[in-house]
């Protein structure tokens, strides 16, 4: 449902930084969402909002840099914040752009966890 959040995990397997330009889920572009807190349990409060993301370098903390970059080797969750309902089973293309033009596509079904 809209304002629901969908995590997806990504893994920087390059020996480079990787910063990502444009997040795209069912063709709608988020921004990236940064705060210098801590996300409590539930990732409620400071959280991203609706047509966001943010970066999640581990279970509670959110990245603080100004903009979406991953070390090399490193594992984070991008935390999309839906904008509209989605039915389950549903699927949705997910897209993320680095600087360097790279472009990563995959396939989410909404309600199922994949790993």
């Amino acid at each position: 449902n809209a304002d629901e959040r969908v995590a997806v995990y990504v893994k920087n397997d390059s020996v480079n930084q990787v910063y990502f330009t444009e997040i795209r889920l069912a063709g709608v572009v988020y921004d990236y969402f940064t705060t210098t807190t801590v996300v409590p349990d539930g990732f409620a409060g400071t959280a991203p909002g609706q047509k966001e993301y943010s970066v999640l370098t581990d279970a509670a903390s959110i990245l603080q840099e100004q903009a979406a970059v991953m070390s090399p080797g490193e594992t984070v969750t991008i935390l999309i914040d839906l904008d509209e309902d989605f039915p389950i089973g549903r699927d949705a293309q997910f897209k993320l752009t680095t600087t360097n033009g790279a472009i990563f596509v995959s396939t989410i079904v909404m309600g199922q966890n994949s790993g």
